[in-house]
């Protein structure tokens, strides 16, 4: 829930009385103002302003009062943390950076040539959620998409891991492949990475970093191979 709101300003209100009805007619007083009208009848009528010095002083005291009243201390800016179960040697961890893949499609769809030119060739580590995957003896393929779906990945594995049968459509993977650009040039909502590795599997959201025990890496957030606002960590099992 959020916190309540504290006001930020207070004026001076001037009552004036109605000379059709006699309604009280609230305004924000002014040293300009020379016309109201009744919230009740309607009438327009000719006011006196507020004299000039009689409204500074007054608006004046009001900002001094304003200036009392504790403000609202910011509600800490909660990054989000995933925590993986490792799934290979932290030595295997050889990429350029961390990306998001969403960033991929909002970079070809605003210009495909320099998105090729920018992430074509690079090695990458990315999350995202297992769409489907393929075992044939020691060759491993699998699609990874990103949360909304706009975005999905197909991964060559350079090797199996021994963590792929427990794996599941919709399970959230961590893993490392090098960029080799779209499926379908004419269709940017898919990409291709080769001589992957499975860096983390049965990811999930925390809130507190001890709900991550044994923790075996980390890529911080605003680091120099990660520069998203995440926290990725990777925990040993044993």
């Amino acid at each position: 829930m959020s916190q309540p709101v504290i006001a930020h300003k207070m004026e001076v209100i001037a009552i004036y009385p109605c000379p059709e009805c006699g309604r009280d007619t609230p305004l924000a007083a002014s040293a300009k103002r020379e016309k109201a009208k009744c919230p009740g009848c309607g009438a327009t009528f000719d006011i006196k302003p507020i004299d000039g010095s009689l409204y500074t002083i007054l608006q004046d005291t009001f900002d001094q009062c304003m200036s009392l009243i504790p403000k609202p201390k910011p509600e800490p800016v909660r990054i989000p943390t995933f925590c993986f179960d490792i799934a290979s040697p932290t030595n295997r961890f050889a990429y350029n950076r961390v990306i998001v893949l969403d960033d991929l499609l909002k970079s070809y769809s605003k210009d495909p040539l320099g998105a090729d030119q920018d992430y074509k060739g690079k090695k990458y580590c990315f999350m995202g959620a297992l769409d489907e995957i393929g075992i044939f003896e020691s060759f491993v393929s699998a699609s990874v998409t990103t949360a909304s779906a706009d975005f999905t990945v197909f991964c060559d594995f350079a090797q199996k891991n021994d963590n792929f049968s427990s794996l599941e459509e919709g399970d959230i993977v961590c893993v490392q492949g090098t960029y080799q650009g779209l499926l379908d040039p004419l269709n940017p909502a898919g990409g291709v990475f080769n001589h992957c590795t499975l860096l983390g599997f049965n990811g999930r959201t925390i809130t507190e970093q001890s709900q991550c025990p044994n923790i075996a890496l980390e890529l911080k957030p605003k680091s120099s191979d990660n520069p998203y606002d995440i926290h990725i960590i990777f925990r040993n099992l044993s």
